[in-house]
C-alpha cells in the first residue's frame, strides 16, 4: 500500500486562522520574493525611460513610492 505523502503540508505552529504550513510559508516567500525582482526591475526601466524627461528628485520620489507602494500591495495581499 503506497500512502500519500505530502511533506509541505504539516503544521509548524498553530494560528486564529489554523496552522501555517511549510508550504503556505515556502508559497508567501516566493511570492514575495518575486514581487521584489518584479519592482526592481520595473524601477530600473522606468529610471532610463524618465531620465530625460523628469528632474532627477523627483523621478526618484515617484520611483521610490512606486517601488515600496508594490510591496506594502504584494505583502499585505498574501497574507493569510
Amino acid at each position: 500500500m503506497i500512502t500519500d505523502i505530502n511533506f509541505l503540508d504539516f503544521s509548524l505552529y498553530p494560528t486564529s486562522n489554523g496552522p501555517v504550513t511549510l508550504g503556505a510559508l515556502l508559497k508567501f516567500v516566493l511570492i514575495l520574493f518575486f514581487s521584489v525582482l518584479f519592482s526592481k526591475i520595473l524601477t530600473l526601466y522606468l529610471r532610463r525611460s524618465l531620465k530625460d524627461k523628469v528632474s532627477k528628485d523627483v523621478g526618484e520620489t515617484v520611483l521610490k513610492i512606486l517601488y515600496y507602494g508594490i510591496l506594502i500591495i504584494v505583502f499585505i495581499s498574501i497574507l493569510p
